[in-house]
């Protein structure tokens, strides 16, 4: 990852480049590959597949489409692309 440093309002010339962070066995990361993908793994988890009630609520409630009396067909001019 790399990022300005601000610095009193005006941009630093410097360039900052994160390589090593703390994994969860508590070692470092040694490159930044490995960096990127302790972050990835981190911000998505794997699914475990099992649904607590509110979960398996959520996924049926999708399996059909909602119709409501105050459902309207799109017009044309909603439907055209620029």
């Amino acid at each position: 990852m790399v990022a300005g440093i601000q610095t009193g309002g005006r941009q630093n010339k410097r360039i900052q480049q994160m390589t090593t962070i703390r994994k969860p066995d508590g070692t470092e990361t040694t490159s930044l590959h490995e960096t990127a993908n302790v972050i990835l793994d981190y911000i998505f988890t794997e699914d475990s597949g099992e649904d607590n009630l509110h979960h398996k609520n959520i996924r049926k409630a999708i399996e059909e489409p909602i119709h409501t009396d105050e459902d309207a067909e799109f017009t044309q001019e909603e439907i055209k692309t620029q």
